[in-house]
């Protein structure tokens, strides 16, 4: 059994460790300048900061204050085309247009006055008949339809 496996001398506590710092004035130059350099640059990073948070802030401002000025236009625009839409149905009732006409010499369109132009087979105009045409073809209708019954 001889021979130890670890050497734990590396483990044990031999005092307090000093670093070794440097006293050579171009040393302690240096690292003030380091010093100074990062001092700035956080003081540079924190003023760009503040300065985009501002930045932030007032086209935010700016943007809320466009936005209320085209709701109110949208506002407005809404009700102008209420009242625009009241008053065209105010004045394009069906009993203001009947009475439009009637003051305009107008009258309702009566059955007789329509004329339906069939155009399938050929070009001709058929005028609806009146009352007495009527009567004389149902009576013709009915009196050939009565010989055709009585023919043997």
């Amino acid at each position: 059994m001889g021979a130890a496996v670890y050497n734990f001398d590396y483990f044990t506590d031999n005092g307090p460790v000093t670093p070794r710092v440097s006293k050579s004035p171009r040393v302690k130059k240096y690292r003030e300048g380091v010093r100074w350099a990062s001092s700035v640059a956080v003081a540079a990073l924190t003023l760009a900061m503040v300065c985009s948070l501002i930045y932030g802030k007032a086209q935010v401002n700016e943007l809320n204050s466009e936005l209320q000025k085209t709701s109110a236009s949208l506002k407005a625009a809404q009700d102008n085309y209420n009242y625009l839409s009241s008053q065209l149905d105010q004045r394009s009732g069906l009993q203001d247009l009947q009475q439009w006409a009637s003051q305009r010499g107008m009258v309702k369109l009566n059955k007789n006055q329509i004329t339906y132009l069939r155009l399938e087979t050929q070009s001709r105009i058929e005028l609806p008949k009146s009352g007495a045409e009527k009567l004389l073809d149902d009576m013709n209708t009915g009196m050939l339809s009565l010989f055709d019954l009585l023919a043997p």
